[in-house]
């Protein structure tokens, strides 16, 4: 164990001094800085996870360090584009044209009913949870939010999630576009604020974290866009906003740390690392000498479906199928370049990564020609922002329901590209 934290450690100062590195260059935060302090704060949260919980969670084999320098190496190659376009990132704007402007209100204005509607259900939904119960929903296998919704709190709902990621955006631009638009800025904001509910009702700690994420990397990209004044209340909102949000994520984790998740002597601190901290430990010890791939089942299942190979895409079976045939578990976070190391391997897992910072390269100097953000190149490259920052964890569209729950935001994006054009 004295030499796991060792090599913890110097896992740990590699992620300090690459961010040191950067801000000296920089001399701003930017994208990359974001990237770089998350991993940071993953790194330093293994040592408190591997010393407080790893051992009573999952037992497994002592850290080394090949997998720990593989795993770096890996991260660092998918996020070199940004670290070396960090700043002209940040002076990017978006521009939307009248027509484009014109469907997103069209597309409010019909919108507006359904999302209301949502909104007051799952908000009362969220309201007569009981703080003591988060801990048995979140055990529970049914599903306790959808049973609480009516035949048309349902459908409602459904509308809200097709465009979980559209709504951020949607947001922003509208916001700023002046006081007039303001009233479906709003409808944007509670649109993508039911799916906080939905993840505070359904005990999801995970949902809140990735949702507020892209929300903030969202922000960060709008930020340029938006004049100064719009910006400072946009931050007042987040700074009234974030606390609250944070004080539903502490009642669901101390309500599933008292419902016999952890060990009594452990700390809720403590118990808290398993999600920032979890993931380079879960790789070391188990996931590097695995020999098995599992070909695409991960992370791929919608591709490979789309492709007539018969995945198996309900989560529960999938695990059922793989685990013995792997030998080791598939229930914890290995983070995003794990999961695509379970499809791949370790030779292909490298050559994925070069592909993804060429192809990553390619879009971001496109961005940067253009010298404007887009409604399709802003969504596509905060999806791209939110595999990098929430890949702390695992591949945040690694289950089969959320790669189908990407097709209605990229259809929004198909049809406002054609009606940006042609609308009247």
């Amino acid at each position: 164990m004295f030499f796991s934290n060792i090599y913890l450690g110097c896992y740990a100062i590699a992620w300090i001094a690459l961010l040191v590195i950067y801000l000296l260059k920089t001399k701003k935060v930017g994208l990359g800085g974001m990237l770089l302090i998350t991993y940071t704060v993953s790194a330093l949260t293994s040592i408190v996870f591997y010393n407080g919980l790893g051992s009573i969670l999952v037992s497994g084999e002592d850290i080394e360090w090949p997998p720990l320098v593989y795993l770096f190496i890996c991260l660092n190659i998918c996020m070199i584009p940004i670290y070396v376009h960090s700043k002209e990132l940040d002076g990017l704007r978006f521009q939307a044209n009248n027509r484009g402007g014109a469907f997103i209100v069209l597309f409010m204005q019909l919108m507006s009913p359904f999302v209301l509607e949502a909104f007051v259900e799952i908000l009362y939904i969220a309201i007569q949870t009981q703080t003591t119960s988060l801990g048995s929903i979140y055990e529970s296998s049914e599903d306790i939010v959808g049973s609480h919704l009516s035949f048309i709190g349902r459908k409602t709902m459904a509308v809200c999630r097709w465009f979980v990621y559209i709504w951020p955006i949607i947001f922003f631009y509208l916001y700023g576009k002046g006081k007039e638009y303001r009233k479906y800025a709003w409808i944007a904001m509670l649109a993508f604020l039911t799916s906080i509910l939905e993840a505070y009702a359904g005990a999801s700690r995970v949902g809140i974290v990735r949702n507020l994420m892209y929300f903030f990397i969202v922000f960060l990209l709008f930020k340029a866009s938006l004049p100064s004044n719009v910006r400072k209340k946009i931050v007042k909102i987040i700074t009234i906003g974030l606390p609250i949000l944070v004080v539903s994520l502490v009642i669901i984790t101390i309500a599933r740390f008292n419902s016999g998740g952890a060990n009594e002597n452990i700390d809720i601190f403590t118990w808290l690392s398993l999600y920032s901290g979890e993931a380079p430990i879960r790789f070391c010890q188990y996931l590097w000498n695995v020999d098995v791939t599992m070909n695409g089942d991960n992370a791929f299942g919608l591709l490979k479906e789309l492709l007539g190979m018969n995945p198996i895409t309900d989560l529960e079976e999938r695990r059922e199928y793989w685990e013995p045939r792997l030998g080791i578990p598939n229930r914890i976070f290995y983070s995003w370049i794990g999961d695509i190391y379970f499809d791949f391997g370790r030779v292909w897992t490298v050559i994925y990564a070069f592909a993804f910072c060429c192809i990553l390269e390619w879009y971001i100097r496109k961005l940067i020609k253009r010298e404007v953000y887009s409604f399709s190149t802003i969504t596509i490259f905060a999806l791209i922002i939110l595999v990098l920052e929430f890949g702390i964890m695992y591949l945040p569209f690694k289950a089969y329901i959320l790669q189908i729950l990407l097709i209605p935001n990229f259809l929004f994006l198909i049809v406002y590209n054609f009606m940006s054009r042609n609308v009247r």
